[in-house]
């Protein structure tokens, strides 16, 4: 096992669970996030207690989580298994952070900084997918899952992803617990859906 990649994994999962959204929320807004809104630590719970601006403050601090780990290791040349593995370690930090007991956010913004450290394109594709769904349905949920869902379409038929398997299986793996992190959401949705076609 190689050393260096093995401890830029774990600090990768160390990074991804610093609950950046919490702590500046307290220090800078005063407000406890988890007691606000959906009680979600992510940065569309930050854009309702702060604004716009406090919002997208936490998505670039929560995407740089899961950007550091593998944008190193692909910079020193390392495997794509290495690569795959430093941004799935930050995504599981931000989802299971053992600051919060074990809960924590969703894990969208920090699995998109890891797709831009290596594949600055799909990572492109993967948000304007959600600003796309997002302006259609004005559901930040919808928008996440949708653009979750794209990248890794296109990681298991794009001809630039041949031959990686490594991180085409890490992709899909993220998108799961993505949607698994989701399912309240996604219950609320059914329901609402559900209250509308009576």
């Amino acid at each position: 096992m190689e050393p260096l990649p093995l401890a830029l994994t774990v600090l990768s999962a160390l990074l991804g669970s610093i609950p950046f959204g919490l702590i500046l929320a307290k220090s800078m807004l005063g407000v406890d996030l988890k007691a606000m809104g959906s009680g979600n630590i992510g940065a569309t719970n930050a854009a309702r207690a702060g604004g716009a601006g406090f919002g997208v403050l936490i998505l670039l601090l929560d995407a740089l989580k899961g950007f550091v780990g593998p944008f190193i290791l692909h910079q020193l040349g390392a495997a794509d298994h290495w690569v795959a593995a430093a941004g799935l370690a930050a995504v599981l930090g931000h989802c299971y952070t053992p600051f919060l007991g074990w809960h924590g956010g969703k894990g969208v913004a920090t699995s998109l900084g890891g797709i831009f450290a290596f594949e600055p394109w799909l990572g492109g594709v993967g948000l304007a997918t959600y600003a796309a769904v997002l302006a259609l349905f004005r559901t930040s949920a919808i928008g996440s899952l949708a653009g979750t869902g794209v990248c890794v379409a296109v990681a298991w038929v794009s001809p630039a992803f041949s031959g990686r398997l490594a991180v085409q299986v890490t992709l899909s793996v993220i998108c799961v617990l993505i949607v698994w992190r989701h399912r309240s959401n996604l219950a609320a949705l059914s329901q609402k859906s559900d209250s509308g076609s009576v």
